[in-house]
């Protein structure tokens, strides 16, 4: 064997520790390798070891030299990255979970030892009833009857829905009241005139308890003069009247209604309404003559029945005016006689007697001076009962008066609204 120089000797010697000591370092690294995969470990200081392990520039310079073997030199920082992070989103989640599913059975225990409110349970809570106020007209008999008027409360009976009601007060016709004359006067100036000569007749007669307040009923509510005791002033407002423009009692009556009802309920005095008009249905800006809905269709029934919309909006305004509680009298002074004005005029009488009111028609200048002066009686007599009602649900409430039995031989015949509006 031919032996070689020293340095080579040497050299090659040196070569042998050094692979050595790779093989050494090689068996370290897989040791720490195997204890950073221990599935008990999840510090974040291994993973910071494995990374300064697999990414070391000695690691990466053997990696490149031949023959070696490539099991520990491959690139695996980012794999143990997303095992840690998939790791502590697993171990998030467990936690979150286990707060959640506690804090879920303290509601439900807690829910179960409180007292259960009507809210959770299977109906709907009840409405707490209302009191609320009403102040009911009620005739005894017509004003050309004259019924006695002395009439305790006593002796009167009423129910609404067939329940007893206590009256807290009762008003006579000598009472303080306030008359709220309205006018819708845009026709024939002839029969306007006498119109008004009529009304000033009638407030001059007037007893000093009456009050009268004057208001334009045309197109829209406007009040001329507000209610006093100076006849002469009401008189002069009364002359100073334009009568120019559209029919307005339908566009008018409600508000004039709503008007005198809050006079009502926030004073202690009667309170009624006379409405004098002379308004043709085809007058007004509105069209209530009978308009087809569609007019291409042939069986659309608005236009073989004449009157249908206005109707309807009767019908729609007398659910209105049950809700006021205050009498309404109407006088027509000059009614037309076609189909279309009959039907307008039953609209009027249903919106009058819904109130306890009544509508007169003239049919001829004779008789505009006995119809209004039948009004301003009928507005002059009523009684005025006062009571509160209670009630879960809002509602109309049909009304019964009657009197008592010691009281029934007098054979009154008492007139009153027929139901009232509980809101």
């Amino acid at each position: 064997m031919i032996g070689l120089p020293w340095p080579f000797c040497r050299k090659s010697a040196r070569g042998g520790n050094t692979r050595k000591k790779q093989r050494r370092s090689r068996s370290k690294e897989g040791a720490a390798a195997a204890a950073a995969f221990d599935p008990t470990c999840n510090d974040f200081q291994t993973a910071t070891r494995l990374e300064s392990i697999f990414q070391s520039p000695s690691r990466s310079t053997a990696s490149l030299q031949p023959g070696r073997s490539l099991r520990y030199h491959l690139p695996l920082s980012l794999p143990v990255r997303l095992l840690h992070q998939l790791t502590s989103v697993l171990r998030t989640i467990e936690f979150w979970f286990g707060v959640c599913s506690t804090l879920t059975l303290f509601t439900v225990l807690v829910a179960a030892a409180a007292p259960q409110s009507p809210a959770f349970g299977k109906g709907k809570p009840p409405n707490k009833a209302r009191p609320v106020q009403f102040r009911l007209p009620i005739w005894l008999g017509a004003p050309s009857e004259k019924a006695e008027s002395e009439v305790a409360t006593s002796n009167l009976k009423i129910t609404a829905d067939k329940a007893p009601i206590k009256v807290s007060a009762w008003r006579g016709p000598e009472s303080p009241a306030l008359l709220f004359v309205a006018l819708d006067l845009v026709g024939d100036i002839a029969t306007a005139d006498q119109a008004r000569k009529a009304i000033v007749d009638e407030v001059h007669a007037l007893s000093i308890q009456f009050w009268a307040g004057l208001i334009s009923g045309q197109e829209q509510m406007f009040v001329v003069q507000e209610p006093t005791g100076d006849r002469v002033l009401f008189q002069q407002k009364l002359q100073e009247l334009t009568q120019i423009g559209k029919a307005g009692l339908l566009e008018s009556v409600q508000p004039v209604a709503d008007l005198a009802t809050g006079v009502l309920l926030n004073s202690e005095v009667r309170v009624a309404i006379v409405f004098i008009t002379d308004s043709d249905i085809g007058n007004y800006r509105a069209d209530y003559l009978n308009p087809p809905v569609n007019a291409s269709d042939g069986r659309d029934l608005s236009r073989r029945f004449a009157g249908r919309a206005l109707q309807e909006k009767i019908s729609r305004m007398a659910q209105l005016m049950a809700r006021n509680q205050v009498p309404l009298f109407i006088v027509h002074i000059d009614p037309g006689l076609d189909p279309l004005n009959r039907s307008y005029h039953n609209g009027l009488k249903q919106l009058a007697e819904v109130s306890g009111g009544k509508c007169l028609l003239s049919k001829s200048r004779g008789d505009i001076p006995l119809n209004i002066h039948e009004a301003f009686q009928w507005a002059k007599s009523f009684h005025l009962a006062e009571f509160t009602l209670e009630g879960p649900k809002r509602g109309y409430k049909r009304l019964e008066v009657e009197l008592a039995e010691d009281r029934k031989s007098l054979a009154l015949r008492l007139v009153h609204p027929a139901r009232v509006f509980l809101p």
